[in-house]
């Protein structure tokens, strides 16, 4: 059996400077490792988007969008600050809205958005990293949504009394001499 023997005192002060520097790597590793396993495991939320209503939200009205929040997808996120953020990728416009927790890890924000089209909706929140963006579809402005409830409801009144005093005065017509006059 061959073995190799180390004879001078700088080849022993080499060989302990590797093995300490080996050491220090393996624990720097080791404690890396530690730290980002914690801190990945626990870091992220997913977001669950609740439909409030049949009908998609309509451009240019108000609109409450409802969500959840479920760390490692399981527990209810009741803490820490979220926004809502919607992109419009055709126009850039951007929308963000401050979201308020409704308790049980569900959360509101509410949005205007100015046109219609597919939009990116994205959750932040201070403590988690959230699931991706979803796309929500808003609707066209309906084309009498500018028409205000009380001017339609006069105009369908001016109209309902101009078709009755039309239709009693031709009832009441006096009818011309000559005429024959029918009774019962």
């Amino acid at each position: 059996m061959a073995s190799t023997q180390i004879t001078s005192p700088e080849e022993v002060h080499d060989m302990r400077h590797l093995t300490r520097v080996g050491t220090g790597l393996a624990t720097l590793a080791a404690l890396l490792a530690l730290i980002t396993g914690t801190a990945l495991a626990g870091g992220w939320a997913e977001v669950v988007m609740i439909s409030t209503s049949e009908d998609p939200p309509v451009a240019g009205e108000a609109d409450e969008i409802q969500f959840t929040l479920l760390q490692h997808g399981v527990t209810a996120v009741d803490f820490g600050e979220v926004e809502l953020t919607a992109i419009h990728p055709e126009t850039g416009d951007e929308l963000t809205a401050p979201s308020t927790s409704l308790g049980g890890g569900r959360w509101s924000a509410s949005l205007t958005f100015p046109v219609a089209g597919s939009w990116r909706i994205a959750i932040r929140h201070t403590d988690l990293e959230t699931s991706e963006p979803t796309t929500l579809t808003v609707g066209p402005v309906d084309q009498l949504a500018w028409l205000p409830v009380p001017l339609t409801l006069g105009i369908f009144a001016a109209v309902a009394v101009a078709v009755s005093g039309g239709m009693l005065l031709f009832r009441n017509r006096p009818v011309a001499a000559g005429r024959a006059i029918r009774t019962g």
